[in-house]
């Protein structure tokens, strides 16, 4: 009996226990702090090996596509990418997601109002 809820038990822990299929990748942004119609400067680091990763810009009421790239052998990108017109001043967040949907790196940026 002891022995059938040990093995329960671990079992049960088992399964609590996420696995994770990839690991966690870096995005450094040229500038954490952009102008609305500026340009977006990124390199990317410690990601899946020849990848497409697609790269979405999250705010907190919208999403918008920054496209795609592809990381090379050693699992990097460098990229840079106007802001999408439509984008608002605000916090965000640049995400890079693997082809399984799963998120694999994400940075902060803080978008401020065009200067006059």
């Amino acid at each position: 009996m002891m022995r059938t809820m040990l093995l329960t038990a671990g079992l049960l822990a088992g399964l609590a226990t996420p696995a994770f299929a990839h690991e966690n990748g870096v995005i450094r942004l040229a500038s954490k702090s952009l102008a609305l119609g500026a340009e977006l400067a990124m390199r990317g680091e410690k990601l899946p090996k020849n990848a497409t990763l697609r790269l979405e810009l999250r705010g907190a009421l919208s999403t918008f596509a920054l496209g795609t790239v592809s990381t090379d052998s050693a699992g990097t990108f460098q990229l840079g990418r106007s802001l999408p017109p439509d984008v608002r001043a605000g916090s965000y967040v640049v995400v890079a997601i693997a082809p399984d949907g799963d998120k694999v790196a994400q940075a902060d940026l803080s978008i401020t109002p065009a200067p006059a």
